[in-house]
Order: structure tokens, then sequence, then C-alpha cells
């Protein structure tokens, strides 16, 4: 009788979390922008405001640009546009406190498809507020597909219960997108 082959123990690689990759997209992504000028200081920092501080994913040395970085791959679902929206209101309340009128404040995307879309309300308000949509160029496609993977796996686990969250936060986004009109009415 032969003697029984040894399987290989290797042990399999735990897959990062969704939010692993997530914390991984926003340190590439500052560590592409500290290439450019004017972004060489990003470091990730509080900014107070109205008695509130807001974690930034970076802030200059001087205070005069500020980003976040959203680390969504393809296309917005409507889980991921409130944060959109919520950053772009705080970058407006940041924007309104004295000496921090002329400080540029943009929403970075991993993804060129997550920033188209943003339209409609979302984008117009961004525009007149004055917080910028950009994209990290030259984000790793790497880390992209892993992100594009992690997100479709996240998908398929949540089911029922993302859909209703899902629907909730469509109704809440409705909600704000009908106080925003009446605000420009008025």
């Amino acid at each position: 009788m032969g003697k029984k082959k040894k399987k290989d123990s290797k042990s399999k690689k735990k897959r990062p979390s969704l939010t692993e990759l997530h914390h991984k997209a926003v340190g590439e992504s500052l560590d592409i922008l500290r290439e450019k000028p004017g972004y060489k200081t990003l470091e990730s920092a509080k900014v107070e405001f109205g008695g509130f501080e807001y974690p930034l994913d970076g802030v200059n040395s001087t205070g005069s640009r500020m980003v976040e970085i959203n680390a969504h791959a393809g296309k917005l679902e409507s889980i991921d546009l409130p944060k959109v929206t919520e950053d772009i209101l705080r970058f407006a309340a940041i924007k309104q406190q004295p000496g921090r009128e002329k400080a540029k404040c943009e929403i970075y995307f991993v993804d060129q498809r997550a920033r188209d879309s943003i339209a409609g309300w979302i984008k117009q308000a961004a525009a007149e507020l004055g917080v910028g949509l950009e994209v990290v160029d030259g984000f790793p496609e790497k880390l992209l597909g892993k992100l594009t993977k992690a997100q479709k796996s996240r998908t398929k686990i949540t089911g029922k219960k993302q859909a209703l969250e899902d629907r909730l936060r469509k109704e809440i986004r409705n909600e704000i997108e009908i106080q925003y009109f009446l605000s420009q009415e008025a």
C-alpha cells in the first residue's frame, strides 16, 4: 500500500472586508493627491464648525484645502447618495465659518462612474455651494476591482434588509430634495 500524500495545509488568506478596503482606498487616494501641488500636506483632521467636530479625510497644513474621499466603485446606489449629500452640506457649513470662506472643498471619487452618477439637484447643490466633485486620477485598477467585488458580495449578503434600508434612505433623500427646492424659492 502506498503512502498517503500529505495535504498542503496552506491557510487561506482572509479576504479584506469592504470597510477595510474603503480605508485602504482612502489612504491610496490621499497618497496620490499628495503628489499634486497644494495637496502635499494633506492629513486626516477634525474640523470644528458650529460647535461640532467633523473628521475629514484630508486637510492641508494651511486649512485652505479640504477633501473627502468616496471609495465606491461603479454607479452610486441610493444607499450611497445620502453620504455624498451630507458631505456637500457639511462642506457648505464649514465654508460659512469666518476665515474659511475661500477654502477649497472637494469630494474625490475613486471611480469616474461613481462621480458621474451624481446628477440632478445634488450636483447642482454642490456647484452652487462651491463643493468640487472630482476623480482621483491614477487610482489603482487592482484595488478598484477588489472594491467592486466586495460591494457585489455585500449586495448578495444583505438582501431584503438592504432593500428596505435603501427605500428608507430614498424617502429621506426625497425629503431633503423637497426642502432644498423650497429653500431656493424663498
